[in-house]
Formats: C-alpha cells, structure tokens, sequence
C-alpha cells in the first residue's frame, strides 16, 4: 500500500486510540466519556538464547545435532499478564498510583531436553567489573518437573574462562541465592590448576551448599557475560519445563576510604645552590571526582634535584658550567594479584612490589662574552652538553637496566650588516646574517631478565644510537630579497655506512643515513610597483628516509628510498579601491567634501560676503545635578536623534532666494556614491600554488631542483607496483590552487563592514585513484559597531561598548574521478558579540555561534547543528589609598578582589535523513556551565583565590546525564 514495512529498531512514534466510545448527546446517562491512562512503560529483557550444549564436552550442538523438539526460549514473565506468576519478595505497590507494581522475571522455557545435555541462556556485556562489590544475590524458581535438577551461573570472560556457581534445588518455588563473591576468587589460591572446583555455601543461610568451579583465569573485574542455564544428567529422562530467574545484582559495595598526599619544597642560595624534594603518595582506594574504582595499587615515590654552577666555586676562565643532578625512587604494592581479581594480604603484598630508582646527571658549557676577536668569533659561539641516566625497575616478572649516555654541540653566531652599494638595485649584504649548527648524540642500552620462579633468565640486550646534525644559514642579499636555507640529517649508529667506510675506513663511524632534509624560504618584495605593494614567497621541504637494514624481494630493493618534497609560492597584491574612487571623483568629489564640512562646525558662513545665512541656534537640554538630563529630553531624543544644534526656520522668501542662488547639482548622488566608496579598505589578494609529491622505493640522488623545490620529477628509478622501472612515477602528487580576496568599508564613523572571499581547488593523484577537491567561501562578512554607548538609552551607565556580527557560508565539493562519486558538504555560521564596559568598572561579554553542516555522501545525507552561548562578567574593587586596621597606627595594606562570572550553554544535535526525508538522531548532547570565581590580593606578598565550576551535560542518544563539581582554592605567601 504504498507503507514501508515495520522496523523495531526505527520506532519514532505510538499511536493510542480507543474504539466504541457514545457520541455527545446520544446517551443521556453518561453525556461525555472520559478516559485516563495512569502509565504507559515499556517491559523487556537483553538475555538471549545460547544454545543447548553437550554436557560432557561443553560443545554448543549445531540445530541439525538436535533431536526432534529438543528446543530452547527465554521468555519473560509477569505478574499482570501470567496468573500462575508469584512474587518472590512480596507483593510491591507503585508509589504514584497505589496499585501493586508490576513484577518480571525470566523464564527459560525447554522442550524434550535430553540427557547428557544442558540448556544456556546469556547476557553480554562490554566489560563489567564487580571487584567493588561482596556479594552477588538472585533468586532462582524450577518448576515441578525441572526440580532436583543442577541450574548453575557463570560470570565469564569468554565460553572457557569464567567462575560458575551450581546448585540443585530440591523442590518448587522461590529460592534466594546470596553468593559471597570472595568464594570466587578464593579458587586461585587453592591450586594453579586450569579447573578447580569446591564446594561453597549460602553467605545468608548457612548450611545450604553450592558447588564453586573455575575454568581458565577468570577476572571480576573484566566479566563479558553472564550465562544461566539447566542441566539434564545422563541417564535421566527427557527434561520438559521452565525456570524463572529474578533480580540479579550485586550488592554490599566496598566503601574502603583511600586517601594522597604530595608535599613539594625548595631552597635557594643565592643563586649558588639551589635544591628541591618532593613526595608523593596514594592508595589503591583513592578515587579522584572522576574515576569509580582506585587505580588498584599504593605507590609511594620521593625524588630529590640540586643544581649549581661550577664556576661559583672554582675560576674557569671565563667558561661557566652548571651541573644538575637528581635521584628518585619509586614502590607499588598491588592491591590484587598480577593479572588477577585475588585480594592481597600485606606479606603477599610485599612480595609482589614494583620498585624503581632514577637517577640523572647533566652539564653544559658556555662563555662569557670575550674581549678578544677569536673569542667573541668562535668561542663565545659554541656550546657543549651532556646528560647520563640510569633507571632501574624491579617487578614481579621482570628485571630491567636502562642506561643513556647524551652529548651534543651547537655554534650560532649573528653577523655584522655589512652592505655594498648595487647600481640600481640598492645595497647588497655581501655577508650572511646569522648561521647557526647543531650536532647530537644519542646511545642508549637496555638489559632485561625474565623472571622463573627464583632465577632470573637474561633476555638479549637493545642498544641504539642517533646521531642528528643541522645547519641553518639565513642571508637577506637585500632589503627587498631575503633567502632562508637549512639541511638536516638522521643517522643510525648501529649501522655503518658503506660510502663512510670507503672515505674514513673503520677508524670514524658516522652511521647509516636514515633521513635526509632540506628547506629553502625565498621572500622578495618588488620595488617597482609601490602603488600595488607585491610580495613574493617561495617555501619548500625536502625529505628522504631509508631503512638501515632494508632485505631485499621482489617489491622492494635492496638500498631503496622514500622522498618527499612540498613546495608553496604565493603572491599578495594590496590594491587601494578607496584611492581609486578619489580619482574618479575628482574635483565634484572634492567640492562635496569641502561643502560638507563647515555643517560640521556652528556660525558657518555662505556667500561672498561671508555673512551666515542661516543663524544656528544651541538646544540647551536643562540638566540637574543629582538626577543628570531631563528625563523629557530623553524621550524626545528615543523619538527623533537630536544633535548639538537645531536651525531656525528659513522665511519663504530667504528660501526661495537661495533656491535661486544656488542649483542642486545633477551629479550629487553620483559624487555621494563615490564620497562612500572611497571609504573602502585596500583590497588584498592572496594567490597561492602547493604541490605535494612522495616517491616510494627508488634509488640513487635526486636532481638539485626537486631537492630545492624547483621541479616535481627527481628522475630517478625504482619500483612500481611490483616491477622495477627506469622512470618512477609519483606515488602520490597533491596540488592546490588558493585565491583570497579580503577588503572592508567604513560605512558610517563607527560602523565597519569587512568581507573576504576564498576559493580553493585541489587535486590528487595516487597509483589508483583520483580526486578534485573544491572549497568556496562566500558570503564571509563581519560588521562591526562601535559607540553603542552614546545611544541615549544607556544614558550615563556604559563607558564603551561595541556590537558585531559575523557570517559566513562554505560549500565543499570532492569527486572521485576514479568511481565517479560526488561528496558535498555545505555550512552556515553566524557569530553575534557583544561587549560593555560598565562606568561602574564591570565588564561584560556576550557572545554566541550557531553553526549548521549539511553533508551528501553518495545517496546519505547528515546535517548536523551547533548552538553555543557564553556570558562573561568582571568587577574590580580596590582600595588604592589601603586599608588600615586598629591597632597599627599608620600602617596601611593595598588590596585589590577581582570577581568574575561564566556562563555558558552548548546544544549540538546530529541526524541522517534518508530518501523520503525521514530523519534519524545519530547524536546530540546539551551542556551547561557556570563558573563563579574570586581572586584577592591582601597585600603584594599574600594573595589567594577561590573558583567553582558546576557542568551538566546530558546525552540525547542514550539519555546519560554527566554532572561534574570543581572547586579551587589556592593561597601564595611570597616571603
């Protein structure tokens, strides 16, 4: 019929309605009918149908293993629409309507069960940890053919890994299980076996036994699911019943108090010693505001630096060589076993600890400014550091020995402008201005044993080492050309080089090059063409990476490189629009200006005699000290904008006489139109070129010019898709095109409108695809008003305030010519703003954003929102002059309390509308934040501040309601 057929997992709406109700008027007795729906709530259960297993073997049979109506359903019972259901705990009345509540259960339904076999049922979960509880409590009800039956429940990891808990009831009815969850892991301290199994009892009515299994090394706090089920024995009959199992929880949660500390201090002498200690400790209960359950280990770890200068104590010559050093140590005691939910006493503690030491040692050296030439030339340029760190860690399954060795030097000197006069080009700097060398070292070595029982098995020992070297050197050649050039190497240490060993021998390993970079800035202004200012840029980046040990196959080659290289050149042009309109103005434009300007000032005179035609007379506006303007004025002034002067009436015949003198010009609103055009700011105009390339697998030196950004083919040979060629192509080459256009007007004194245009289009190209990218922005407009203070609504409350609004649209268009797909992603954004200088001194700030993305992916549309407002408030209060108490004399303290205030609230809403415009949530949320804060300042040494930040945030999807409390306080005592 033209419906779409029904879909339980798209259900947007209900629809009630009620059949055979009388008409008004027909049935006298009862003249209207009244209907009232107390509650309309939805019931069900997550459980679902497992399968029916092999007893012995645990293996789920296939549906084609098993025997005729041998079948299995969970299924949900209550106590409304099930007459033979009974409470368990009791009968429970609905505190809103008085009427006994409704009760469920569910209900495992087994047909022709056969011996040898048992029937599961299970509910998943992501990860469930219950290492914060005691005790696991439900209740179980069998029929009267399912009793004297074993029903059992696992919580597991995965089918193999879980505890179970069994118990044969021995009649029909309701029985409470109350499980102690210790009893649980307790099995992995009674034997390391793969499955143990015990027997348990009742945590509330002892003498009733349970048998407790373990199979694998299950976890309490990763539990992945919960199985139920019903086992029928071999030998017995075909099993035909029902069990119920109700209210499964857990309860008694473990409100262990945790508690952390930290304590920082330092001293300072003189600059000549300076040392510090800190210490910090938590418990494995501790919880932060955020967390649920302790990080399940007490640290404790203290650390202690001290640094000093060795010329402070012996003369260097003019060398200066501070020293650091620290040492620190660490220990954590877990609170359960490794990779265990078993609960550790303190001696089992202790032998399961983590321990750790650091130390470090470092120093660098520098000079002095020299007096001499050779020194301030080279010494005073270089200096030298070095470090050594030594960590060590001890845990229950492994030994570990870190040791790193670093040194490095580096020379960077700034050179004299010296210049020599050019001909027609101006003055040529004929020496770089700065140059600038790096080189590092890096070894490092790590020895680890693995612990067996009592021993320790060494493992192979990792050592590494990098050598990183760079050279910059920046030359402006001129005032108007300035280049910029820097190379940089990786090497490996551990590898030696075999073009190094051909030049140095075995004698100087300098390494395997692992990577190899380049960048050159090239920036040039044009002297020639003032009026439009140009400027050139040219930037690239140059990079290859190789593999110190590369084997060789059949794709890649023995020796093979990756290289990359971006390049970017732009140009930026300002043309000044308003000079323009000026010109084109010409002298009308000038004689309109001139012939507005003398309204500007009273007594303006007209005429050759000068004599003012028209005498200005001054509103004077009656103003009361204690009450400022005449409130009467003020309404006038909402009704009509009265300036400083109002003019007398003109008699007719002046009128008519001046009419006469003077003709309106036929080109006024022309030159009016240019007077406001030539307001308009220079317009800029950004063009840009970027080209991306990446060659993957090839061999031998690239060209100068791809290395320098100059070209995008470094001709060289490699591998494509498999098969060696003597000319690779590129892997990858992205290229874009950007055009930016940006002016702005001023269209009143305190009115500015400012708009940009962007346009972007770029292409890629890969080994199997193909893609053009098109970004246009446009309409972008900001207007901007300033003086809102004056309006006469404000009166004299504000000494400043402003008002602006943005706007801005964006349409993003990407095709896939490979497969000939089109993504378009089109949004919108508004962007009002206020703010207000109060004369009281208060500040405040208004701001908001609403922004709307609307995206077609091949046939799925989305279109996605978000609105977000914030208010700012800040008041000052000082006491320049201090504050004096009783007591002091003429002591006097200056203080000063600085009070703010945010607000803010967020609305983000997603959805995906199909075909027929059907929309379906995907996501949204709603947040909202205050944050009051005081800051005060007793006197310059004493100051303290106080904040509190209330959140609440809330899901649309899952309805998942985030509420989040902080509070800061902090004190600073400068003594």
């Amino acid at each position: 019929d033209g419906f779409q057929a029904p879909d339980w997992s798209r259900i947007n709406y209900f629809r009630f309605w009620v059949d055979g109700l009388n008409a008004p008027g027909q049935n006298p007795e009862r003249p209207s009918n009244r209907l009232e729906v107390a509650s309309i709530k939805l019931v069900g259960n997550r459980w679902k149908t497992h399968g029916i297993q092999e007893l012995a073997t645990g293996v789920t049979l296939p549906p084609t293993s098993l025997s005729a109506g041998e079948d299995l359903r969970v299924e949900v019972i209550n106590s409304k629409d099930n007459a033979n259901f009974s409470w368990p705990f009791g009968e429970q009345l609905d505190p809103d309507t008085g009427l006994p509540e409704r009760e469920q259960a569910l209900n495992v339904v087994y047909e022709n069960l056969q011996p040898g076999h048992q029937a599961l049922i299970r509910k998943d979960y992501q990860s469930l940890n219950l290492t914060g509880y005691r005790t696991l409590t439900f209740y179980v009800h069998p029929d009267q053919a399912s009793a004297d039956h074993d029903v059992f429940l696992r919580a597991a990891q995965d089918s193999t890994t879980y505890y179970e808990w069994r118990y044969r009831p021995q009649s029909q009815g309701w029985t409470e299980v109350n499980l102690d969850l210790q009893d649980w892991t307790d099995l992995k301290l009674i034997s390391d076996a793969d499955t143990v199994r015990t027997a348990g009892e009742d945590a509330v009515f002892p003498g009733r036994d349970y048998t407790l299994t373990r199979i694998g090394n299950p976890d309490l706090s990763r539990i992945r699911a919960f199985f139920f089920g019903i086992v029928n024995d071999e030998g017995a009959l075909p099993l035909t019943g029902e069990t119920w199992v109700n209210d499964l929880k857990v309860k008694e949660v473990k409100r262990a108090t945790g508690y952390a500390g930290k304590v920082t201090g330092s001293v300072n002498m003189a600059g000549v010693l300076n040392m510090g200690v800190n210490y910090q400790e938590q418990d494995a209960e501790f919880r932060g505001l955020r967390a649920t359950t302790g990080q399940g280990a007490h640290t404790r770890n203290w650390s202690v630096s001290a640094s000093s200068a060795l010329e402070h104590f012996v003369p260097l010559g003019g060398y200066k060589l501070p020293i650091n050093a620290s040492y620190g140590r660490g220990l954590s005691l877990p609170k359960y076993q490794l990779s265990s939910d078993v609960e550790l006493d303190r001696p089992h503690q202790e032998e399961q600890k983590s321990t750790s030491i650091n130390q470090r040692v470092s120093a660098s050296l520098s000079r002095s400014p020299s007096t001499h030439l050779l020194g301030r030339l080279l010494f005073d340029k270089i200096k030298l550091s070095g470090s050594v760190t030594q960590r060590r860690s001890n845990t229950p399954l492994r030994l570990e020995l870190q040791e790193q060795l670093a040194y490095g030097a580096s020379y960077d000197t700034q050179i004299k402008d010296r210049r020599l006069p050019i001909f027609g080009l101006g003055q040529l700097r004929y020496l770089p201005g700065s140059l600038r060398l790096k080189s590092d070292v890096t070894r490092s070595r790590t020895e680890s044993w693995k612990a067996s029982g009592l021993r320790y098995t060494p493992n192979p020992y990792i050592s590494s080492g990098k050598l990183t070297n760079s050279a910059n050197l920046n030359w402006p050649l001129f005032d108007s050309f300035k280049t910029d050039f820097g190379i940089n190497d990786a090497r490996d240490l551990e590898h030696e080089d075999p073009d190094a060993l051909k030049l140095f021998g075995k004698s100087l390993n300098i390494g395997y090059q692992t990577s190899q970079g380049q960048t050159l800035r090239i920036d040039f202004t044009l002297p020639y063409l003032r009026r439009f200012r140009p400027k050139f840029s040219f930037n690239s980046n140059y990079s290859q990476s190789a593999q110190a040990v590369n084997l060789g196959s059949n794709s890649v080659a023995a020796g093979s490189k990756n290289l990359n290289n971006s390049n970017v050149i732009s140009t930026t042009y300002n043309f000044e629009v308003g000079k323009w309109f000026t010109w084109m103005g010409g002298e009308g434009l000038e004689a309109l200006r001139k012939a507005k300007a003398p309204e500007e000032t009273p007594g303006r005179s007209a005429g050759p005699t000068g004599a003012p035609r028209h005498q200005p007379q001054r509103l004077l506006v009656p103003v009361d000290p204690l009450r400022g303007p005449d409130p009467r004025m003020r309404r006038r002034s909402t009704r009509r904008f009265i300036e400083d002067e109002l003019e007398v009436a003109v008699p007719a015949a002046a009128a008519e006489a001046d009419s006469t003198e003077k003709q309106v010009d036929p080109m006024f609103i022309v030159y009016k139109t240019l007077d406001v055009l030539s307001g308009l700011k220079p317009l800029k105009v950004d063009l840009s070129r970027r080209v991306n390339t990446r060659f993957d697998n090839v061999h031998g030196a690239p060209t100068l010019l791809y290395r320098l950004g100059f070209s995008e083919d470094p001709d060289l040979p490699g591998t494509q898709g498999g098969v060696a060629v003597d000319h690779k192509r590129a892997d990858l080459l992205d290229e874009s095109r950007d055009l930016r256009l940006a002016t702005g007007v001023t269209v009143a004194e305190n009115l500015q409108v400012s708009t940009d245009f962007e346009y972007t289009r770029g292409t890629r190209k890969m080994t199997s695809t193909s893609t053009v990218d098109t970004n246009r922005k446009w309409p972008s407009l900001s207007v901007d008003l300033s003086g809102v203070e004056k309006w006469p609504l404000w009166g004299d409350m504000l000494e400043s305030s402003s008002l602006g609004l943005g706007y801005g649209r964006q349409l993003r268009v990407t095709e896939n010519l490979v497969q000939g797909t089109e993504n378009r992603t089109q949004s919108t954004n508004w962007t009002p703003r206020w703010s207000m200088n109060w004369a009281n001194k208060m500040q405040t700030q208004l701001t908001g954003s609403y922004g709307s993305t609307a995206s077609i992916e091949n046939t799925s549309q989305t279109k996605s929102s978000n609105l977000k407002v914030d208010l700012s408030w800040n008041y000052n209060l000082s006491a320049p002059n201090g504050l004096g108490f009783p007591g002091l004399g003429k002591i006097r303290f200056s203080s000063r309390m600085d009070l703010n205030a945010k607000l803010g609230y967020t609305r983000i809403r997603n959805v995906r509308i199909d075909s027929g415009g059907f929309e379906t949530p995907l996501g949204g949320s709603k947040s909202f934040t205050i944050s009051p804060g005081a800051s005060y300042q007793f006197t310059e040494k004493l100051r303290g501040s106080a904040g509190l930040t209330f959140s609440r945030t809330s899901d649309d999807i899952r309805n998942n309601v985030q509420t989040r409390v902080r509070l800061d306080l902090r004190t600073t005592f400068v003594f």
